[in-house]
């Protein structure tokens, strides 16, 4: 069975906009901001919650792989 793909972190933000994350996340539009252009990063102790409300999206390596931007 394939391996279900997820998101970076960056891409979902990318995907659906910064102001849809930050009411998936509930967390300020400025901090959606923030985590999309990598000036900060979500706690460690969030991450769990975050992976939580976006119902899939996400997984661990979400938070640890760079987006496929940054690949390029």
């Amino acid at each position: 069975m394939a391996k279900k793909s997820t998101l970076s972190l960056i891409d979902l933000i990318t995907e659906i906009g910064d102001d849809r994350a930050a009411e998936m996340f509930r967390v300020k539009r400025r901090t959606v901001a923030s985590w999309r252009r990598s000036e900060r990063w979500p706690l460690a102790r969030d991450i769990p919650h975050l992976i939580e409300l976006s119902g899939g999206r996400l997984s661990l390596e979400s938070f640890f792989y760079r987006s496929r931007t940054d690949a390029a």
